[in-house]
């Protein structure tokens, strides 16, 4: 929705013809994706199978829509690691998917800890900041690490490989 503000619809057109926008958007993922490639950056995975084995709860923020995030984590085998989470179809502003994301895992998990947004934006470290949680910078390509730090990240990482120096943050 943001792209559509940027590019001067009002907010009134966007909420009245949303329900049909997001219906055409799933399809015509469902249509295209079929080759779709979606990468798991090195260590990632490894990362998310030593945070399991310790019950850490773990949710997923993405401006994707629901039933795309869900998709592209099913893709890659990644679902089962994510028990809640806050997509593009909830809310236009990143900070909000945050918080929604933390309140789904209070109400459904009697969550309590604390909570690290990994983020590879400047936008991801800002929403992050905004909701109020730990943010961790990681430079994937998109963002260099030096970019990431001017963001405020309260920790950066050049790569998702160190994952003892991930779980080192986390852990404290």
């Amino acid at each position: 929705m943001e792209v559509l503000r940027k590019n001067g619809l009002e907010e009134e057109t966007i909420k009245s013809k949303l329900k049909d926008c997001i219906k055409t958007m799933i399809n015509c993922y469902n249509k295209t994706s079929v080759n779709e490639k979606v990468i798991v950056l090195d260590g990632v995975r490894e990362l998310l199978n030593e945070l399991d084995k310790h019950n850490v709860l773990m949710g997923l923020v993405t401006g994707n829509l629901e039933p795309i995030g869900r998709d592209k984590l099913r893709k890659v085998s990644l679902s089962q690691y994510f028990k809640v989470g806050g997509f593009g179809s909830d809310d236009i502003c990143r900070s909000n998917l945050v918080k929604l994301a933390i309140k789904k895992a209070k109400e459904n998990f009697s969550f309590d800890g604390d909570v690290f947004l990994f983020g590879d934006t400047p936008e991801d470290i800002e929403a992050g900041k905004k909701a109020g949680v730990k943010t961790v910078g990681v430079a994937t390509g998109i963002y260099s690490k030096e970019q990431l730090e001017n963001s405020d990240a309260d920790f950066v990482l050049e790569n998702s490989k160190d994952i003892n120096k991930i779980l080192e943050i986390i852990w404290g």
